[in-house]
C-alpha cells in the first residue's frame, strides 16, 4: 500500500490544514495518508478526525526530511509554496504534488518568488489549485499546464449545518455583520473595523463580530478602544466551532487583499447568510448576485451593509435564493472524485 504524507508549514488550523484533513479523509482505501507539520494546535483536530500525525520541532529541511523518513511514505503531498519547494528539496525521487490554496499579489509577477516555484515544478508531479482564478493568475501558468489541475474545495454542509445548532455557553448574542479569518494583513481586518466606525455614525446599535486570531490583535483591540468601538465590536478570538458564532451573524464581511478560494463564503451560504467581500480569487466565482455583493472599498461594504440591513425584502430574498442553492462545493462525490484523479498514477 502506497502512503501519502501531507506537508504542512503551520501547526495551526484555518482554510488549507482543513483541506489537508479533508483529503486525506477521502482518499481511496488503497492508500495510507499521514499529516506532517510543526507541532501546535492542530494536534487537537487531527486526533479528533482520527488523522495520522507526525509533529516537527522545526519546519528544517532536515527535519521535514526525517520526519518523512519515519512516516514511511511513498509520496508527498505538500500544501502552499512553503512547503511544496522544500518537499522538491529532500523529495530524492518521491512523487511530489503541490496543492495551492492561494494567490498572493506576487503570484502574478515575474520575481524571484514565481521563478524558483517554476523551478521547483520541474521536481512536481501535479500542481493542484483551489480555483480556475489561482491557476490563470499565476505568472508562469500555461509554462505547466499539463501538469495543472483545478480542485474546487469542499465544505461539508452537514457538519457546518450541525455545529451551528451546537450551544456554546455565554454565545447568546445576535450580531449584524461578522468577520471569519486569520488576523493578518492579507484578510485586511483593519478594513472590517473601518467599516463598523462608520456604520456607528449612521447606525448606532451597529453590532460587529470578529472570530479569528493572528498577529494583528493588539493592533485591532487598540483600534477598538481608540475609536470608541468597544460596545460595538466583539472578539471571541480562535474558535474550534465558528459556525454557532457565524450563525447569529446577519451579514459575512470578507475584507482580503487576496484570496486563494474563500471557504468561509461557502459557509455562510450553508447558513443562508450574505456575503459582502472584495473581489478576488476564487471569492469571484462564489459569490453572486444571489447571495451578496462584491465591495471595492470601504465606503462600498457600508452602503452594502445597510441596504441589506435595511431592506428586509432584500435580505430575505437572497437567504431563500442560498436555501435553493445545491452548490458544487458541498458535493462529497465530486470532491472524492477529484482526488482520485489526482492520486492514482503517483
Amino acid at each position: 500500500m502506497k502512503k501519502i504524507v501531507h506537508l504542512l508549514s503551520s501547526g495551526g488550523y484555518s482554510g488549507a490544514e482543513n483541506i489537508a484533513i479533508n483529503i486525506i479523509k477521502n482518499t481511496p482505501n488503497q492508500f495510507d495518508s499521514a499529516y506532517l507539520s510543526i507541532n501546535g494546535p492542530i494536534e487537537a483536530v487531527l486526533v479528533e478526525n482520527n488523522v495520522q500525525y507526525f509533529p516537527l520541532k522545526r519546519n528544517s529541511l532536515k527535519s521535514i526530511y526525517d520526519g518523512i523518513k519515519v512516516s514511511k511514505a511513498n509520496i508527498i503531498y505538500a500544501h502552499d509554496f512553503k512547503a511544496s519547494i522544500k518537499a522538491c528539496l529532500i523529495s530524492f525521487g518521491k512523487p511530489v504534488v503541490s496543492h495551492i490554496h492561494q494567490n498572493p499579489d506576487w503570484f502574478s509577477k515575474m520575481n524571484v518568488k514565481t521563478i524558483l516555484f517554476l523551478f521547483s515544478t520541474i521536481f512536481m508531479k501535479k500542481i493542484v489549485y483551489v480555483s480556475q482564478e489561482t491557476r490563470d493568475e499565476y505568472v508562469f501558468s500555461k509554462l505547466i499546464r499539463k501538469k495543472s489541475v483545478v480542485l474546487k474545495n469542499y465544505v461539508d454542509s452537514e457538519k457546518v449545518l450541525n455545529d451551528s445548532f451546537k450551544k456554546i455557553d455565554g454565545n447568546d448574542e445576535q450580531y449584524d455583520i461578522c468577520f471569519l479569518g486569520r488576523l493578518e494583513q492579507v484578510k485586511n481586518p483593519k478594513m472590517f473595523l473601518e467599516v463598523v466606525n462608520i456604520l456607528k455614525k449612521r447606525k448606532k446599535d451597529i453590532k460587529a463580530l470578529v472570530i479569528g486570531t493572528g498577529s494583528l490583535v493588539s493592533e485591532l483591540e487598540t483600534y477598538v478602544i481608540d475609536k470608541d468601538l468597544s460596545g460595538n465590536v466583539t472578539f471571541v478570538g480562535y474558535q474550534k466551532n465558528p459556525y454557532n458564532y457565524l450563525s447569529k451573524s446577519k451579514i459575512l464581511l470578507i475584507t482580503s487583499i487576496w484570496e486563494g478560494f474563500g471557504l468561509n463564503a461557502i459557509e455562510a451560504n450553508i447558513l443562508n447568510i450574505p456575503v459582502l467581500a472584495t473581489p478576488v480569487g476564487g471569492l469571484k466565482s462564489i459569490v453572486t448576485k444571489e447571495n451578496g455583493f462584491f465591495c471595492e472599498n470601504t465606503e462600498e461594504f457600508v452602503e452594502k451593509t445597510l441596504l441589506l440591513l435595511n431592506s428586509k425584502k432584500l435580505y430575505e430574498r437572497m437567504k431563500n435564493n442560498m436555501k435553493n442553492d445545491k452548490t458544487i462545493y458541498t458535493d462529497a462525490t465530486r470532491w472524492r472524485t477529484g482526488i482520485k484523479m489526482i492520486v492514482e498514477g503517483l
